[in-house]
């Protein structure tokens, strides 16, 4: 009668243990959803804005040899990750990518929708 017992969910303690754990789990990530998780992640010095001196400092840190290399070593070491190095590495580079793109957008961002562009803007780009 061993098995008859594994059916009945309030019979098997381990069962129990399991489902109220399953709720909390549930519960936890609602209150995440629901309220964000708290932003750890500042990138370095050069992302503070997006300007283009912001982008032109980015820029100047990433060609730097070896430079970009230490940082993401360094950041990976003493950050609480899951992620493996190269997986890290590729996780910097994109976050890289995204800000160079947010910093090249940003005039088109605060351009009022229908404006004319200017003919020396036309002739400059």
């Amino acid at each position: 009668e061993a098995g008859s017992q594994c059916n009945e969910v309030f019979m098997n303690w381990s069962l129990v243990v399991f489902y109220l754990l399953y709720c909390a789990y549930f519960f936890v990530s609602a209150l995440q959803i629901r309220y964000g998780l708290p932003e750890l992640r500042k990138g370095n010095f050069s992302m503070g804005g997006y300007t283009p001196i912001n982008k032109s400092m980015f820029i100047g840190f990433m060609s730097a040899p070896f430079m970009f290399e230490l940082k993401i070593i360094a950041d990976w070491t003493f950050t609480r990750t899951a992620l493996d190095l190269f997986q890290w590495i590729k996780f910097e580079s994109v976050y890289g990518d995204l800000f160079i793109a947010k910093c090249t957008n940003k005039p088109y961002i605060d351009h009022p929708l229908g404006q004319k562009i200017p003919g020396f803007m036309k002739m400059v780009m």
